[in-house]
């Protein structure tokens, strides 16, 4: 019993040791993003690839106006409609994409910041039959604008993000029949600081 007590006071002295040496260390200036909202591929004539999606993003601030991280984004309740000899035909769909973006935002000011997302990306597109699938990947840009809104010292509001990313290639040839432009999505979500300021 001994061994196990002495055990116990052995780990506990272990970790106050690592959490304290963890505490000293500095953590990067970095922010985290959720948001949500409705995505939508434009260009095509007969089919209709739309639906609710989520993203989220961690950035690195190299700077006050400056931000690099990963993100992905999901259709959560997504579906393809198609039209063919005027019946409507609609299915289940999905979304994924993941990627490296970079957003260049102005200084940071009392209360309203705009900024401008760059984005190179791997996107997914899955249209479920039922009795089958087709999927296809691709990479491509994409570009965005968005306005947060200062709610405390930590917490942002996006109050709006509007992005178009580019879907227009030979690898979706199959599931986009008629074509297709770019995924258009609107949303909104929170962000928040961690670490130190830049």
């Amino acid at each position: 019993m001994k061994y196990i007590y002495k055990g116990a006071i052995l780990c506990l002295i272990m970790l106050s040791i690592s959490t304290f040496s963890l505490a000293q260390l500095p953590i990067p200036s970095m922010d985290a993003k959720l948001q949500g909202g409705y995505g939508i591929i434009t260009g095509m004539e007969t089919q209709d690839f739309e639906g609710i999606n989520i993203s989220g993003a961690l950035h690195f601030h190299i700077n006050e106006r400056i931000a690099v991280g990963p993100f992905f984004s999901r259709g959560v309740d997504m579906n393809f409609a198609e039209e063919v000899s005027n019946d409507l035909l609609e299915n289940d769909a999905e979304l994924s994409i993941i990627g490296l973006n970079v957003r260049l935002s102005a200084s940071r000011s009392p209360s309203i910041r705009p900024y401008l997302n760059l984005s190179y990306f791997r996107m997914e597109l899955i249209k479920d039959f039922g009795d089958y699938r087709l999927a296809s990947q691709t990479n491509g840009f994409g570009a965005g604008l968005g306005l947060m809104i200062k709610l405390n010292r930590n917490l942002y509001l996006n109050a709006i993000e509007l992005s178009a990313r580019q879907v227009g290639d030979d690898a979706f040839e199959i599931l986009l029949e008629d074509g297709g432009d770019f995924l258009i999505q609107l949303q909104t979500g929170i962000s928040y600081n961690l670490g130190r300021k830049k």
